[in-house]
């Protein structure tokens, strides 16, 4: 039951999100709202990533891949912060200059940890014997997609950066991380539908649905002027239900842990 309340609670802190948008109806309140509630999503995410890696011991892989996904997090979460300030008074363009490098290395440091992730979760799935064209199969379909969704975005904001608009570096890195994440995942969605609700299915799912929704908001930022209005933050929905999923994934990562050392007693 506490698995399914993990998977359940972004799709209500979506809802909940998406009620009080509407109700504020856009304007500066709106504006102000949105910029001060990323922060709960966002610090739950690096909690739920720090509740998984506590679970585990030194040396093992998961426990540095979570460790990098909590750092990343906490990192995105200090540049929230520093949007926060920014929006209050100007800041130096040494420190803006300083967070477009951190978003940058966060990115990568994304990617990196959810290679890990899916390094080790295939290993441990290998017992399953999923059908190696299926799993090919469904790598090219997530790829294909995934470049649908995420690659115009990718493409308008490399515009922005050849013509001279270093800001976009951002959005392009993450919208080509966040295709490469969702690839490196994918695949073990298998698994999981084989495991039919297992415990460990848990993590994998929660995971890629929090990678789905990263896929959603590249694509909302892309191509904002067709899936929003000014009166309905779409790209905030997304990222914020992403985070929530990433909560629910460590702690269901956590849960998972600790079950099986409870086994082994």
């Amino acid at each position: 039951m506490r698995y399914l309340r993990l998977a359940v609670f972004p799709l209500l802190y979506g809802a909940a999100f998406a009620l009080f948008a509407w109700w504020l109806g856009g304007g500066p309140s709106l504006d102000s709202a949105v910029r001060w509630q990323i922060l709960l999503p966002r610090a739950l995410g690096a909690v739920g990533c720090f509740a998984a890696f506590t679970a585990f011991t030194k040396g093992d892989h998961l426990r540095r891949a979570w460790l990098l996904l909590a750092l990343m997090t906490l990192g995105f979460l200090l540049n929230d912060l520093r949007r926060i300030v920014h929006y209050m008074r100007d800041l130096p363009p040494v420190v803006d200059a300083v967070f477009l490098a951190l978003l940058v290395v966060c990115n990568v440091v994304n990617v990196v940890a959810l290679g890990i992730l899916a390094s080790a979760w295939r290993k441990a799935s290998s017992f399953l014997r999923t059908r190696r064209g299926v799993v090919v199969l469904v790598s090219v379909v997530t790829a294909g997609v995934a470049l649908v969704v995420a690659g115009p975005s990718a493409v308008e904001h490399y515009r922005q950066v050849a013509a001279g608009n270093w800001r976009g570096i951002v959005l392009m890195v993450s919208a080509v991380a966040d295709i490469l994440a969702l690839c490196l995942i994918s695949p073990l969605v298998l698994t999981a539908i084989s495991l039919r609700g297992g415990p460990i299915a848990w993590p994998w799912g929660l995971l890629s649905a929090s990678l789905i929704c990263w896929l959603l908001f590249d694509a909302a930022a892309g191509l904002g002027w067709v899936l929003g209005s000014d009166h309905f933050p779409v790209t905030e929905l997304f990222r914020a239900m992403a985070l929530t999923y990433l909560f629910g994934a460590g702690l269901a990562q956590r849960f998972v842990v600790m079950h099986a050392r409870k086994m082994a007693r």
